[in-house]
């Protein structure tokens, strides 16, 4: 049969038809990888944020003013601390001995002895004054408040310096010094927690 123009129309045709069914073929394929590279880097945003908020906090410092602590705690950790700057303004300089602690574990012993206090909502610190106690729960306070001091010793009877000693459920917080001595106001019947790295954590009830 010889090769007429019906056969050249049809050859063209199909040639299109299928032209633009490999051109959605294509279309389809981009749009699948970019998907799948949409998915591959908001898990590797999520990621990331995990791990930055996941941070260990550690300053070695003497005589560091409260503000540069705080610096260095949001820093090291990635939680925002919101506080007004009046609030810091002449506050004595303190010392830290923190090492790969949490956060929130660093925030209580910067703040401690300093009348602030914190709340936490999400990854954000927000600074403000520890408000005044009533006349009623400082004549309580005398007579429940326990000005408690300890020392800490490894199992030769050797001190151990840097421990971090916190009232559970509180924001009251010490660690201990060069002799492994600390004192901490607690209540009769709460629990102290002493945590060092390279230790188990353990948990004291007051007065057991």
């Amino acid at each position: 049969m010889p090769f007429g123009y019906k056969q050249l129309f049809l050859m063209v045709r199909y040639y299109h038809r299928n032209r633009s069914v490999m051109r959605h073929l294509k279309e389809l394929n981009i749009g699948l990888a970019m998907k799948i590279t949409t998915i591959l880097l908001i898990v590797s945003i999520m990621q990331v944020s995990a791990s930055s908020f996941a941070q260990k906090v550690s300053i070695n410092q003497k005589n560091i003013s409260l503000e540069e602590a705080i610096k260095q705690i949001h820093t090291q950790s990635g939680y925002d601390i919101l506080y007004d700057v009046d609030l810091l303004k002449y506050k004595p300089s303190i010392n830290l001995n923190l090492k790969q602690v949490s956060v929130e574990e660093a925030m209580k012993v910067a703040l401690l002895g300093q009348s602030l206090t914190y709340t936490l909502k999400g990854n954000t610190f927000i600074l403000q004054k520890r408000p005044e106690p009533k006349f009623l729960d400082l004549v309580v306070g005398n007579f429940v408040n326990i000005d408690l001091t300890g020392r800490v010793t490894d199992k030769d009877g050797g001190p151990i310096p840097g421990v971090t000693v916190t009232v559970k459920n509180r924001s009251a917080a010490t660690s201990t010094n060069a002799d492994g001595k600390f004192t901490i106001t607690v209540d009769q019947g709460e629990i102290l927690v002493f945590r060092m790295i390279g230790y188990d954590t353990q948990e004291v009830t007051v007065g057991s």
